[in-house]
This record gives structure tokens, C-alpha cells and sequence, in this order.
């Protein structure tokens, strides 16, 4: 049965990539998508990714060429141990064609320090530290309203925000700390601004220019605290900075389901590890009074 159920996850992903391909197939040929107007502060969509997602992540990355409001730049960071041949990497000259087309439109790749899922946030932050920077997953088609969306409510909002399309509310207990992670309640709704509200980067995150303390670049302490599970770290961040997170209206984007196997929100919900690296990160910094 476990195996039936793997295989029809795998037809499901095929289907849903060749669909996404043909959809997108008409402005593969094209050179526009960025912003080509002067705006302050620029818009910087990035993400990270790794081999065995690289092949679909094209699809991704189109999604936002087609958004109703342009980024200024789309940025892939991939990481550099990917290039050593005995981990099957990539290099420029052997990146799929697919991600060259992008380029020729205005992709960047540029390949930064292996720091895993952290790598879709941290590096942009750090070379683009007066932008907005707004960081999606490399396994979701995006809605093409998404930036919009996100844009409009930073703009009517200002900077003492992070902005999501997709979080689930922390549900405390009277004594301290928090029930686990699984209990959570999804929300898309703006109603539920004012709540305890943790982003997931699944729904695309937007982040104001300089949202974060210095703390948030403590490299050793991600990784000791929460090595995998980054949105836990960045979450935690904005509350130690006082800052809020703010729902702006949502849907569940399009999953392409790839590497499956590779999710950490597979290792992290299922195997518990949220809860673990929750508690160690809050705890470290003392946040559960702040919530």
C-alpha cells in the first residue's frame, strides 16, 4: 500500500509539472518580468534550491516573471559544496537549460556558502541589506497576485511587519511555552491579525529592509538551534527584534511535490523536529513572555 501511495504521489507531481510546463511554455520565449520602473525600496524574490529539485524549479521561477507586480530582481543561491562532483552537483555549465533561458530574462544564480535552507534568505539580506526581500519555496507555483498582495499590505502598513500569505497561529498554554507544532490552526485569513501568528514559507514571506537585528546572521546559533527548520529561526528573530507577523489574505499555492524526500516540512512535522528546534530557539532568547 505505502508503495501504491508513493508511485500515485509521483504520477500526481508528473501530471502537475506537465501541465505547469504547457501553461508556461508561451513566455519561455520572452525576455521580460522584472520591474524596468524606478521604485524604492527594490523588490528581490529569492530562493534557494538543490539537485534533485533543480529540474522543475524553472517552473517556479516563471511563476514570478508572471506576477501582476514585478520584482526588481529574482534570485537563485545554490550552494557551492553542490558543484563537488560526488554529491551529483551542479555548476554553471552544467545548470539545466532551463535556468539558462531564465538567466537570458534576468535570473541571477549566484552560488553562496552551504548554510542549507537558510541559504534562500540570509545572503540576500546581507547583499541586498535596503531591499525588500521576499523568499518563496523552489517546490511551489506561485498565485500571480502573490507579490501584490504582499506589496500592497507592506505599503499600507510599513516596516514593523513581516508579511505572509500563509501561517498557522501558536497556540500557548497558561503556564508558558507552546502545544506543538501540529496543533496549530492554518490561516490565510487577515482576520486573525493579532494573534500569535508564525509565517510558513510556503505561501512566499515578504521581509522589510532591515526587519532583523544582527543577531539573526549568529550563524552558529541557527545551526546549533535550528539547523533545519529556518522559518523557525526568522520567526523567532522578528519577535526578539519586536517586530509582528501579519497575514495578508491567502491561498494554498500550487506544490509541485517534488523530492519528496527532501522536504524538510516532511522531516520537521512528522518526525517532530519542529517542536525540538521551537523550543530550543525561543528558549535561548527568552521569547515565549513576548507572545
Amino acid at each position: 500500500m505505502k508503495q501504491l501511495k508513493t508511485y500515485a504521489r509521483k504520477i500526481k507531481t508528473e501530471i502537475t509539472a506537465a501541465m505547469l510546463s504547457l501553461l508556461v511554455l508561451p513566455n519561455r520565449m520572452g525576455f521580460g518580468g522584472l520591474n524596468t520602473q524606478p521604485r524604492h525600496p527594490k523588490i528581490t524574490v529569492s530562493l534557494t534550491s538543490i539537485p534533485p529539485r533543480l529540474p522543475l524549479v524553472h517552473l517556479v521561477i516563471e511563476s514570478i516573471f508572471r506576477q501582476t507586480v514585478k520584482p526588481d530582481r529574482i534570485v537563485l543561491l545554490l550552494s557551492k559544496e553542490y558543484k563537488r562532483k560526488e554529491l551529483g552537483g551542479f555548476d554553471r555549465e552544467n545548470l539545466p537549460r532551463s535556468l539558462t533561458e531564465l538567466q537570458r530574462r534576468g535570473m541571477k544564480i549566484l552560488f553562496t556558502e552551504d548554510i542549507g535552507s537558510y541559504g534562500k534568505l540570509i545572503p540576500s539580506i546581507r547583499r541586498f541589506p535596503d531591499d525588500i526581500v521576499i523568499t518563496i519555496d523552489d517546490d511551489v507555483f506561485y498565485h500571480s497576485d502573490t507579490i501584490e498582495k504582499l506589496y500592497e499590505a507592506y505599503l499600507l502598513n510599513g516596516r514593523d511587519f513581516i508579511y505572509c500569505r500563509r501561517s498557522k497561529i501558536m497556540e500557548t498554554r497558561s503556564g508558558g511555552g507552546v502545544e506543538p507544532y501540529g496543533k496549530w490552526r492554518l490561516s490565510f485569513s487577515p482576520q486573525d491579525n493579532g494573534k500569535p501568528l508564525f509565517f510558513t514559507g510556503t505561501g512566499a514571506v515578504l521581509y522589510p529592509p532591515r526587519i532583523f537585528s544582527d543577531e539573526v546572521f549568529n550563524q552558529d546559533a541557527f545551526l546549533e538551534l535550528a539547523p533545519f527548520a529556518d522559518d523557525v529561526w526568522f520567526n523567532a528573530m522578528g519577535i526578539l527584534n519586536g517586530k509582528s507577523v501579519f497575514q495578508v489574505e491567502g491561498k494554498e499555492p500550487v506544490r509541485l511535490g517534488t523530492a519528496k524526500s527532501f522536504s524538510l516540512s516532511q522531516r520537521n512535522l512528522h518526525g517532530e523536529e519542529n517542536d525540538a528546534q521551537i523550543k530550543a530557539v525561543f528558549e535561548r532568547y527568552n521569547l515565549y513572555p513576548k507572545l
